[in-house]
C-alpha cells in the first residue's frame, strides 16, 4: 500500500533528491563515458574533468576501469531513481534501497572524487533512518 497523502516533508525531499541525482547521473554518466571512449580522455567543463584518469580509480586501474566502473555508477543511479520513486509512495523498500546505496555511493565519491556523493548520501541516510516509521 502507498501513503502519498500523509508523506512527511522529509521523505518528500529525500525522494526528490534520489530522483534528481539518480536521473541526473543516469543520463550524464553514459554521455561522459561515450566521450571518453571516443576521445581517449575525459571531457572538461569549467576546468573540471569528469570521470578522468586522474581520479583514484583512473590512477589505480586506468581509463578502462573508469569506463567499467562508470557503467556501475550508471546502474547505481538508475537504482537511486527507483528508490526515489518508491519513497515518493512512502514505501519502506525505497528506504531500504536508498540506505543500501550509501555503500556504492561512498565508493564512487572516493574513487571518482565526486564531492556531492560525500555529503548527499550520508544526509539522506540519516533522514531516512529518522523518518523510518513514516514509511509503509
Amino acid at each position: 500500500s502507498t501513503n502519498t497523502t500523509n508523506r512527511s516533508m522529509s521523505i518528500t525531499v529525500v525522494s526528490v533528491v534520489f530522483l534528481v541525482f539518480g536521473l541526473g547521473f543516469a543520463v550524464t554518466t553514459p554521455l561522459i563515458l561515450a566521450y571518453i571512449i571516443l576521445n581517449g580522455s575525459a571531457p572538461t567543463l569549467f576546468g573540471i574533468e569528469f570521470l578522468d584518469g586522474n581520479s583514484l580509480i583512473g590512477k589505480l586501474w586506468g581509463l578502462n576501469a573508469v569506463i567499467a566502473l562508470g557503467l556501475a555508477l550508471t546502474a547505481v543511479a538508475v537504482l537511486e531513481a527507483v528508490a526515489g520513486f518508491w519513497l515518493w509512495q512512502s514505501m519502506k523498500k525505497g528506504g531500504k534501497l536508498g540506505i543500501f546505496l550509501l555503500i556504492p555511493n561512498l565508493f564512487f565519491a572516493v574513487g571518482f572524487g565526486i564531492p556531492a556523493l560525500y555529503v548527499v548520501p550520508p544526509v539522506t541516510t540519516v533522514i531516512l533512518a529518522s523518518k523510518w516509521k513514516n514509511l509503509c
